[in-house]
Parts: C-alpha cells; structure tokens; sequence
C-alpha cells in the first residue's frame, strides 16, 4: 500500500526504506515518488530553523513557562466569564420569576376587585327587585286598638249591634288608611 510516509516511522535498511511497520519501499521507489526530494527539502527546512531560529534551552524553558501561565490565566478568565454569565441567566431568571409573581398578584386583584363590585350591583339590583315585587305583609297592631273596642262593644250589645256604629266607622277608616300606605 504507497502512501505518503511519516518521516518518524521511515528507516532506511539496505534493502529499500521502511515507511511503516510492515510497509518498504526500495530506494527506486522511494526516489521516483519523490521521496529523496522531499526528504532533503525537509532536512534543510530543519537546518535553517535549528540554526537560526531555535532557541536556546534556558530561554525556550522561560517562553514555554511564560505561554503556560498565561494559558492557565486565559483559562481561569474564561471559566469566571462563563460562571457570571451563569449567574446572569439565574439571577434574571429569578428576576422573570418576581415579575410573573407580580402581574399575577395584579390580575388578582383586578379579577378580585371586578367581582366584588359585581356582586355589589347584583346585591343591590336584587334587593330593589325584591323591595317592587315582594310586599310587607301588613303589621296587626296598626289598628288594634279600633278593633278591639267594636268586638267589646259587639259583646256588651248583643241586642243592639247599630249602637257600634261609629266603632266600626273608626275601625273602616284606619283599615282604609293602613292599606293606601301599605300600597305605595
């Protein structure tokens, strides 16, 4: 199987170059895909920048040190940013929360007071229908007094009854004048 090679798995043997575990290429092969040209392109690449650009151990320690802290400062800065925005969702969270709580409590109070004053009217509507339509019965001792004195005046003349005349004339009239207040 010819595939590109990674040049950390290549050795040359005498009989060709090993790519891969259990995979050699000859050095025709490996000359003709490119291979040798690749590699000394390679080789030079690593030349230059082991040679002018590489640094020295104790300063590429200090850079890598340096590159570290800032990554474990960058890191640290990104997981308090993520915990405040947290913080944020929760607090206006709670925040929805007292507001619903509120406009509830208000409906409430709406819905409350339109009922009550509902049931005020009809309160009021229906005692006045009631006060049209249903009429006090007529109180007894209105004219009592009258009442009583022609039953008397009726016993003590059993024989004479037009002796009571004007008992009953005075009982007619209060009778007359009870009822005409009764009806209006």
């Amino acid at each position: 199987a010819a595939g590109k090679p990674e040049e950390a798995d290549m050795s040359e043997t005498p009989g060709g170059l090993f790519v891969a575990p259990g995979v050699r290429f000859s050095n025709r092969l490996w000359t003709k895909l490119g291979g040798k040209a690749k590699e000394s392109d390679r080789q030079s690449r690593r030349e230059r920048m082991t040679g002018s650009t590489a640094l020295p151990a104790p300063r590429f320690d200090a850079e890598f040190r340096r590159d570290s802290v800032w990554k474990q400062r960058e890191l640290r800065l990104r997981q308090a940013y993520v915990q405040h925005l947290e913080n944020l969702t929760l607090q206006k969270d709670d925040e929805k929360e007292v507001l619903q709580r509120k406009v509830m409590q208000q409906v409430t109070g709406v819905y409350k007071h339109a009922e009550d004053d509902a049931m005020q009217r009809l309160d009021h509507g229906a005692s006045t229908l009631q006060a049209k339509t249903v009429r006090q019965p007529v109180a007894t001792s209105v004219c009592e007094g009258e009442s009583k004195a022609s039953v008397e005046c009726y016993k003590a003349n059993p024989q004479n009854p037009l002796a009571c005349w004007n008992l009953v004339a005075a009982f007619e009239s209060c009778a007359r004048l009870s009822l005409a207040k009764n009806l209006t």
